[in-house]
């Protein structure tokens, strides 16, 4: 027989929190990230290189927490809802320090060579993309689907940003 309703809530929260860890470190990998890029620091590069080993492991220990809940729970509607969607975001977090990482690595790259002219708007995407990771975040945290749609709005921001 499974756990009871008490401890598949505490389950739940757990993964939540780590889904919300995770997003935190993602947060520090992309500010770091910028950083490293707007400074040539590569020193912050090797580090963020480094790190990002920790967010891979948090991501693969989330999506076993998330599949031994549902192999143990049978979790239905919301509840699954819940699990897939922090196994679906974890995935997407991952993507997101990888990117943080490859920045890291052409920091690296590109140390001794002249300096590349960063594009002017490159702090305000920076500004928007942890605005809306952190948004999602809570969201996320608070079940705010209002919240959630918000984020989603600040998408053509973004690409107006980018196309620029």
């Amino acid at each position: 027989m499974g756990h009871s309703r008490a401890a598949f809530e505490r389950d739940l929260a757990q993964i939540q929190d780590e889904v919300v860890r995770m997003g935190g470190m993602v947060d520090d990998a992309v500010r770091r990230s910028a950083e490293a890029l707007t400074y040539r620091d590569v020193g912050l590069a090797q580090q963020i290189v480094s790190d990002d080993q920790k967010v891979n492991d948090l991501r693969y220990a989330i999506e076993e927490a998330s599949l031994q809940v549902i192999a143990t729970q049978q979790p239905v509607a919301i509840d699954l809802r819940r699990i897939i969607g922090a196994m679906h975001m974890v995935g997407e977090l991952e993507r997101m320090a990888d990117h943080a990482e490859g920045i890291a690595r052409i920091v690296i790259r590109t140390a001794h060579e002249p300096l590349m002219l960063l594009p002017a708007d490159l702090p305000r995407m920076v500004t928007v993309a942890r605005e809306m990771l952190q948004s999602a975040l809570h969201a996320f945290a608070t079940r705010d689907v209002d919240a959630a749609r918000a984020v989603v709005s600040r998408d053509d921001e973004m690409d107006c940003l980018h196309g620029q």
